[in-house]
């Protein structure tokens, strides 16, 4: 499978919170077809964030979460073009989030979608392209072509 294979046209969001607690409500709401229950999916989420920032740098976040609510996993993603105040590392506001729902006995698979994830958003060309994107049929187009070119096989 592909790292696009994790990702739906229905769960590309321009982001309409002011904080990153409104951003996982909303990601978290629509990704509710990929959970039994969004609740304690949203619990887990806000707890992991409590340890550490799942803001990386690069005005880029991964707020993840392995539960007994995620039916299969999923990447849903939101964007914030002009920014949104994450506690990233880098102190810079956060304008990619991708949501990663995992199931909890496969943690190997779960790297490998973190990896496929951060080999593609390395590269400033390609955080660019996404962020150029006007629409979110626009920025699934753009993230399929990228991953496409970069072969981000998740096996």
């Amino acid at each position: 499978m592909n790292i696009f294979d994790y990702i739906d046209l229905t769960r590309i969001c321009f982001l309409s919170g002011d904080n990153k607690n409104e951003a996982f409500t909303e990601l978290v709401n629509i990704s509710s077809s990929c959970l039994y229950e969004t609740e304690p999916f949203l619990e887990a989420l806000l707890n992991r964030e409590q340890l550490m920032s799942t803001g990386l740098g690069f005005e880029l976040a991964f707020p993840h979460s392995k539960c007994s609510s995620v039916i299969d996993f999923f990447i849903t993603i939101g964007i914030a073009p002009a920014g949104m105040e994450w506690d990233s590392f880098d102190g810079v506001p956060v304008k990619l989030v991708f949501l990663i729902g995992g199931i909890v006995e496969e943690q190997e698979k779960y790297l490998k979608i973190l990896a496929a994830l951060s080999k593609l958003l390395n590269d400033c060309n390609s955080r660019q392209k996404l962020l150029e994107a006007h629409s979110p049929i626009e920025f699934y187009d753009n993230f399929n072509k990228l991953a496409l070119t970069k072969k981000l096989i998740i096996s």
